[in-house]
């Protein structure tokens, strides 16, 4: 006999452009092997499942995320050694500590020169590495992960819109509001909105 149980996790990462291209649109995990604790991990969502008991949605929520989180790593991790995409750019000295500045400090007003002054290399190496590897820019790196962070925040918290677009790097509401509309298709407040009928519907 084989059972199937599915589910359905939301991971807002994957919807940056560089994590989701780094992915392939099915992952298939062999892990029947003795002694593989994500067998053990699986076995317990299902023992949940089965038995629920107080407390069962919050450590089903949790035991999801760890299984989901060491799927990505088997994935990434057996991944061969690109030329190209986002792996290829984090095993590159030059990117990895571009990727770290970006990543660490969005919210500074970043250009190539500043990038290039702090990363240590030449605008037109990190312009053509960028290129290269992760076939865009650093400035338009710089927007998607931008937009990336509000998304969460968005759904799950009360913050005001103009409070997350300058805390994403954006001089005013306004133009926070056009470039996550460009990027997801309706604008900040109709994406919270959405986001919330959604986890409504679920929990119902």
């Amino acid at each position: 006999m084989v059972r199937i149980l599915c589910g359905d996790v939301r991971c807002e990462a994957l919807t940056f452009a560089p994590s989701r291209q780094a992915l392939p649109a099915c992952i298939l995990v062999n892990a029947a092997s003795g002694g593989d604790w994500l067998a053990g991990i699986v076995a317990q969502i299902v023992a949940e499942v089965d038995a629920p008991q107080d407390g069962g949605k919050a450590i089903l929520e949790r035991l999801t995320e760890l299984a989901l989180v060491e799927v990505l790593r088997r994935q990434l991790l057996g991944e061969p050694r690109g030329t190209t995409g986002w792996l290829a750019a984090i095993r590159d000295p030059i990117l990895r500590r571009c990727l770290g500045l970006l990543h660490g400090d969005p919210a500074q007003p970043w250009t190539l020169e500043s990038l290039a002054r702090q990363a240590g290399a030449s605008r037109s190496v990190i312009a053509a590495r960028f290129a290269a590897r992760l076939g865009t820019t650093p400035i338009a790196y710089l927007r998607d992960q931008r937009l990336l962070l509000p998304r969460e925040r968005l759904i799950d918290g009360n913050a005001p819109i103009v409070e997350l677009a300058l805390d994403a790097g954006y001089s005013s509401e306004a133009a926070f509001t056009r470039a996550f509309a460009r990027a997801t298709g309706c604008p900040p407040a109709a994406y919270r909105k959405q986001g919330r009928a959604v986890g409504v519907s679920k929990a119902g």
